[in-house]
């Protein structure tokens, strides 16, 4: 069980604080136990009950030393540059790898589409949307994971990436 004031990340939802553990206040008479939960980085006042059972992958947040020597490895990673004409396919390609929860994965599936987005870019092409998507998921997810754990902002953690990243070209 988690503590409350810890950050996990919950499913494919993101980063969240445990803000209580107990019963929602709109059922009592369930003897089911439930975290009570505040997205990290989203603004408003957005609780989300999750069982404390869920079969929903539920993780602890990495440390910095983590975080850090994740965004050190970039220029190191050489992910397979996946490609299909067929939109089922590449979706399930990258649910292979968001599927993971792991952050080094998430990292990955980022190279990937940043160096699609050199090669479209070097033959006068768009990226294609589900590519973008899933960009977007990856770094939403990594990001604020990484913020967390460093305690800062997930645009820092972005920019710290997208340098990392240029150190290819």
């Amino acid at each position: 069980m988690f503590e409350i004031g810890s950050y996990i990340l919950y499913g494919k939802r993101g980063v969240c604080r445990v803000d209580g553990i107990g019963h929602p206040s709109t059922n009592r008479n369930n003897d089911k136990v439930y975290y009570q939960l505040s997205p990290a980085f989203a603004g408003g006042n957005e609780k989300i009950f999750v069982p404390v059972d869920s079969p929903v992958p539920i993780r602890r947040t990495v440390d910095p030393d983590t975080a850090n020597a994740c965004i050190e490895k970039v220029p190191e990673m050489h992910p397979t540059i996946f490609s299909s004409s067929k939109p089922v396919q590449l979706t399930e390609h990258y649910r292979q790898i968001t599927d993971t929860y792991d952050p080094e994965a998430y990292l990955s599936l980022i190279k990937e589409v940043y160096l699609k987005r050199q090669y479209a870019d070097q033959h006068h092409r768009k990226l294609g949307l589900i590519d973008q998507r899933f960009l977007d998921f990856a770094e939403n997810i990594v990001c604020s994971e990484f913020a967390v754990a460093l305690k800062t902002d997930p645009e820092k953690i972005r920019s710290q990436i997208h340098k990392q990243m240029e150190k290819l070209s």
